[in-house]
């Protein structure tokens, strides 16, 4: 497993667990705690021209992954490791419509942090995954 890999040669099983691995990894080495105290529920959806590589759903306490988004290996940690740090934040489920309005999606606090977390973690989880999936 590299940077570059293209994760759609992998099979949507193996996405998922992948994906699977990079939570725990996040809950394990990161210490990250999921509102509800359970993770959220995963969905991997290949959505054509979606513009999103995922989506963390606070009311249903959802993540949505689309394989089809991910240009490589690089962005699906980057992805997930986002999405599972906002399935982690406090009060994201009151305060983020109001946040974003105030400041915008770019320097929205809840975006700004998760984009910094897997920004900062991005390496030490794909060389997590490079030990256990080779």
């Amino acid at each position: 497993m590299k940077w570059n890999t293209d994760i759609k040669d992998y099979t949507t099983p193996k996405q998922r667990k992948i994906v699977l691995e990079i939570m725990d990894w996040c809950v394990n080495e990161l210490g990250m705690s999921p509102r509800l105290k359970r993770f959220p529920d995963l969905k991997l959806i290949n959505k054509a021209d979606s513009e999103l590589y995922g989506e963390y759903l606070s009311g249903s306490h959802l993540i949505f992954i689309y394989p089809d988004e991910q240009e490589n290996l690089r962005r699906l940690v980057d992805t997930v490791i986002h999405e599972f740090t906002h399935s982690c934040q406090r009060f994201i489920s009151v305060r983020y419509n109001s946040a974003s309005e105030k400041h915008g999606y770019d320097k929205n606090p809840f975006e700004v942090e998760a984009r910094k977390i897997a920004k900062e973690n991005r390496t030490a989880c794909l060389n997590h995954l490079q030990k256990v999936f080779g």
